[in-house]
């Protein structure tokens, strides 16, 4: 900003210095994109020095863009290596809203916002900590052949709406998932939600008639009962 006037551009070139120093500290394309939310290409567009056409757009770049580029660390580098795909947790979570537990169920017992774990659920979350994929996993690993409490009204709502959710969508239940390849990224269940059929407590969530007769012959499928 200058003289009043807005100047959404500036010049790149101490933005592209500043990217050297962190690809000689170690930090990839990707990894500085990641944690700049800028795409590698756009790193890569900064870093070509296009000296020889002084009126190329590679000169300036977005003022904005050159703020989160010039404010990034290798501290902060790093940690954006250190996060991995959510696929994972995505997948395990909206098994567990197959089994009736809602959004606001799963956030408290992970310790984390609501808005936290619906962003993993609608897929907005593309990367997450590894203490919060660990954190998922053992709460799956916990629960999955258990349904939610519905001792109340309150709760046998947020049950009933959180099954209808995972209808609406076709995600799985736990029983529909192969534990061997939920963390892949090309993996693709074989199964979409079913209603499953439960007998009275303890709380053991059983598959859909039609699935449970597969498990005993597929390998890194859960088992029915036998508690992993």
């Amino acid at each position: 900003m200058a003289y009043g006037r807005w100047e959404p551009w500036t010049q790149a070139a101490p933005v592209r210095e500043h990217l050297h120093r962190l690809r000689r500290s170690g930090a990839s394309m990707r990894a500085i994109g990641r944690a700049s939310g800028a795409s590698p290409s756009t790193v890569h567009r900064i870093l070509k020095d296009n000296s020889e056409q002084p009126c190329s757009v590679e000169r300036v770049i977005h003022a904005a863009e050159a703020r989160r580029l010039l404010a990034l660390t290798p501290t902060a580098v790093q940690q954006a290596v250190d996060r991995r795909n959510a696929v994972g947790a995505q997948r395990r979570l909206r098994a567990l809203t197959a089994l009736g537990y809602s959004a606001v169920g799963l956030a408290a017992r992970l310790g984390v916002a609501p808005s936290t774990v619906r962003g993993l659920l609608r897929g907005d979350s593309k990367t997450i900590r590894p203490a919060m994929h660990q954190a998922v996993k053992a709460l799956y690993d916990a629960v999955w052949d258990q349904t939610p409490g519905e001792r109340t009204g309150a709760e046998r709502r947020a049950a009933i709406a959180a099954r209808a959710r995972a209808a609406e969508n076709g995600w799985p239940a736990p029983m529909g998932l192969d534990d061997d390849q939920i963390d892949d990224l090309g993996y693709r269940p074989r199964t979409h939600w079913r209603p499953a059929t439960c007998a009275a407590p303890p709380r053991r969530a059983c598959a859909h008639p039609s699935l449970s007769s597969r498990r005993t012959q597929a390998p890194g499928h859960r088992q029915q009962g036998s508690g992993r």
